[in-house]
C-alpha cells in the first residue's frame, strides 16, 4: 500500500503540490486525473525518488521512503516520454534498469525476454530503437519499467502522443497486464476516458490537492467535488453560476441562460454552482422539463452520436449536449435544450463541496 501524506513542493515561489494527501490500495488500478499542469508528473516523479519533495512523508508498506534513493525503491516507473537510447537495440533498453541493478546476465536475460514477450515485442529484441515505430517504442518503454518485479509501478501518462487507435488499444492492454501481474498500478492521466475506462480507483488533483477520491463509477456518477464532476467525462460538463432566492417552501435559481423554481430543494447559500452533463440534455422537448432557448453553434457527427453546441443568447460560453446521430437532421429545428431538473448538481462556490439533497421537481 501507498500512502502519500501533505507532500508539498514548490518551484520558486509557485507551489506545484500544496499538501496532498492520497492512498493507494494493493493491488489496485489506481488513477490520478487532473488537467494538464496540475502537478501530476510531479507527484509521480516524487513517488519514484526523482524530485525531493519540500514536506511531507512517502510510505510504501508502511515503509518511510520519502528520503530513499530511487534505486532503492522497488518502484517500476513508465515516464510519459519514452526516454529510450535510440543507439541501443531494444534488448538492452529493456534491460538496462536490471544492470543498473547489477542483476547477472543469465537472469536479465530470461526477465527481458519474459516482458517482453508479455507486452509482444519479442520479435524485435534486436533491433535498435531507431528502427520501431512509435507503438513499439511505447511498448518497450512499458516493458523497461515493468522489467523490475515490484510491487508498485507508476505510470506517468503513458500514452501521451500516441494516436487514438493506439491509445484504445493501450487501454484494454494495461487492465489486462496489470490483472495478469497482481500487482498495483498508480496512473497519472489527464484523459478523462483513460481515467474511467482503467480505474478501479480515482482520485482528482485540482490545486495541489487531492480534492475527491473514490471508486469509479461512483466518482462520475455522484461527484462529490466541483472538480470531479467537470474533470471526469467526455465532452465536459456544463457549468453555470447561479443566484439563489427563497420564497417559502420553493428556492428559485437564476443563471445567465435560465430561471427555475425548485421544490424540495434548500440551501443555506446565496449563490451555487451548477453542473449538468451533456448526455443529461435533449433537444426535443419533453414533458416536464427545464428550457433553456439557445442557438446551434456546431454539430460534430461522430457516427453514432454527436456533439451539439448550443449558444444561448449572446452569452460567450457554449452548452454542450450529446445526442444520437439524427442530430444533423435537426438543424432547422433546434431551438436550444431541454432537461431534467433531477439532472442538476449544485456545488458551494466557495469550497466546491456538493451541496446534498437532491433536486425535485421545478418549474
Amino acid at each position: 500500500m501507498l500512502e502519500i501524506r501533505s507532500l508539498v513542493k514548490s518551484f520558486g515561489s509557485t507551489p506545484v503540490i500544496d499538501g496532498a494527501d492520497f492512498a493507494v490500495a494493493e493491488r489496485s488500478f489506481t488513477v490520478v486525473c487532473g488537467p494538464p499542469g496540475n502537478g501530476k508528473s510531479v507527484l509521480a516523479r516524487m513517488i519514484c525518488g526523482l524530485v525531493e519533495p519540500d514536506q511531507g512523508r512517502i510510505l510504501l508498506d508502511g515503509r518511510d521512503i520519502t528520503g530513499t534513493p530511487p534505486g532503492s525503491r522497488s518502484i517500476g516507473y513508465v515516464p510519459q516520454s519514452f526516454a529510450l537510447f535510440p543507439q541501443y537495440s531494444v534488448e538492452s533498453n529493456i534491460g538496462y534498469p536490471l544492470r543498473v541493478a547489477g542483476e547477472d546476465k543469465a537472469a536479465i536475460s530470461a526477465k527481458v525476454r519474459d516482458v517482453a514477450a508479455m507486452l509482444g515485442v519479442q520479435d524485435i529484441l534486436p533491433k535498435r530503437v531507431d528502427q520501431i515505430s512509435g507503438g513499439q517504442s511505447q511498448r518497450v518503454s512499458m516493458a523497461r519499467g515493468l522489467v523490475r518485479q515490484s510491487s508498485l509501478y507508476i505510470l506517468d501518462d503513458p500514452l501521451v502522443g500516441l494516436d487514438f487507435k493506439l491509445r484504445e488499444q493501450f487501454t484494454e492492454d494495461l487492465r489486462l497486464l496489470q490483472q495478469d501481474l497482481g500487482a498495483t498500478f498508480l496512473y497519472f492521466t489527464s484523459e478523462p476516458l483513460e481515467a474511467m475506462a482503467l480505474a478501479d480507483t480515482v482520485g482528482v488533483l485540482s490545486g495541489g490537492r487531492f480534492v475527491e477520491t473514490a471508486d469509479m463509477p461512483e466518482a462520475y456518477l455522484d461527484p462529490q467535488h466541483v472538480d470531479t464532476a467537470l474533470t471526469l467525462g467526455f465532452p465536459r460538463a456544463n457549468k453555470m453560476t447561479a443566484k439563489v432566492s427563497r420564497n417559502g417552501t420553493s428556492t428559485t435559481l437564476t443563471t445567465n441562460f435560465f430561471t427555475a423554481t425548485l421544490h424540495d430543494w434548500h440551501a443555506d447559500v446565496d449563490q451555487v454552482e451548477l453542473v449538468v452533463r451533456p448526455e443529461d440534455l435533449s433537444l426535443l422537448p419533453r414533458e416536464g422539463t427545464l428550457h433553456v432557448p439557445g442557438d446551434l453553434e456546431l454539430i460534430e457527427d461522430l457516427g453514432g452520436e454527436s456533439i451539439v453546441y448550443i449558444r444561448g443568447g449572446d452569452e460567450p460560453q457554449l452548452l454542450t449536449a450529446v445526442t444520437g446521430s439524427d442530430a444533423p437532421e435537426l438543424h432547422g429545428d433546434i431551438k436550444g435544450v431541454w432537461f431534467d431538473a433531477h439532472a442538476l448538481m449544485t456545488f458551494d462556490p466557495a469550497t466546491g463541496r456538493r451541496i446534498s439533497g437532491a433536486i425535485g421537481d421545478a418549474s
